[in-house]
């Protein structure tokens, strides 16, 4: 089942493979986020470490257990 993630307006994002890959790792994972939510997600996890935008790690697995709580907060 796939979980849709309320739409907000797109807006091209500085670090915009980032965001893209944020997106096919959440659509991977059952959740199908729009270009703006995953690009927040990711940066509210970055604010959380007073950074302007951490690069993402290497690895897909590794970047879904980062975000899958943040994720699944903003799909209820």
């Amino acid at each position: 089942m796939i979980r849709r993630i309320e739409s907000k307006p797109k807006q091209l994002h500085r670090w915009h493979s980032d965001v893209l890959r944020l997106q096919a790792v959440m659509l991977h994972n059952g959740y199908d986020a729009d270009y703006e939510d995953a690009a927040n997600i990711w940066e509210d996890y970055s604010d959380s470490y007073a950074a302007g935008w951490l690069g993402l790690p290497d690895d897909d697995d590794e970047l879904w257990q980062i975000i899958e709580d943040r994720v699944e907060r903003e799909a209820q």
